[in-house]
């Protein structure tokens, strides 16, 4: 008998919600995720547990928003899990400085975003949103 390979092991399912806050002149808002961690040091969209909670988080800083949309969900996989993620993108007036926080956040102009240290799954969805036609 010849040996048969092993079953994979079934990968869990993580889900998370990122949010794109684009403004009047096409900045959006990104944020520097930690050194450690998954992402280590690269900019990426603010993440949350889920649509709502991205909502209330723009409530809270008084972010007005004056147009949402919301993507179907995409995943991504790593080695050992599959992420499925949710985009809403909520348009705003000019930015406001009280949406920074602890120097972590700034906002980038959409022609700059090229240039930067992305994850895979961010990166698609802002050349998606600013550079397709």
């Amino acid at each position: 008998e010849l040996p048969t390979p092993k079953p994979r092991k079934k990968l869990i399912v993580k889900q998370c919600a990122f949010l794109i806050i684009v403004c009047e002149d096409q900045q959006v808002m990104l944020e520097q995720r930690p050194e450690t961690g998954i992402w280590g040091g690269l900019w990426s969209l603010p993440e949350f547990e889920n649509i709502n909670a991205a909502l209330s988080w723009c409530a809270d800083r008084k972010i007005n928003v004056n147009g949402q949309e919301v993507f179907t969900v995409q995943r991504h996989t790593f080695s050992h899990y599959h992420l499925d993620y949710t985009t809403v993108i909520v348009q705003t007036d000019y930015p406001v400085n009280n949406v920074m926080e602890a120097n972590r956040s700034v906002w980038y102009k959409a022609e700059k975003i090229k240039t930067l240290g992305l994850p895979v799954p961010v990166k698609r969805l802002l050349e998606k949103l600013f550079f397709e036609i």
